[in-house]
């Protein structure tokens, strides 16, 4: 999408700036909840489906500010919200 290219340039502009938009990341055992500021779910979202392959995911699905994934597999949870927290910067 043509708006994609000015998110991707303030991203890496100032690649610190994701982590701000962030304000939570919990697990309910089956799935992964981001809770980010108002309006930066989808902007999150699409980091995170970015690195969709290194984080053993199936896919995110993303509202104004709650973003849910699923995980390949369950037990790989904590791995993941570890490479989570690497890639946001938190």
């Amino acid at each position: 999408l043509p708006h994609e290219h000015g998110l991707a340039h303030e991203l890496n502009a100032n690649p610190t700036s994701i982590k701000h938009w962030v304000t939570s990341i919990d697990h309910n055992g089956a799935m992964i909840v981001v809770h980010t500021t108002p309006g930066a779910g989808n902007l999150v979202a699409r980091e995170i489906d970015l690195h969709q392959l290194k984080l053993e995911i199936l896919g995110s699905i993303a509202g104004d500010d709650t973003i849910f994934i699923a995980p390949k597999k369950t037990t790989a949870i904590p791995a993941i919200i570890n490479e989570l927290k690497a890639i946001l910067k938190l």
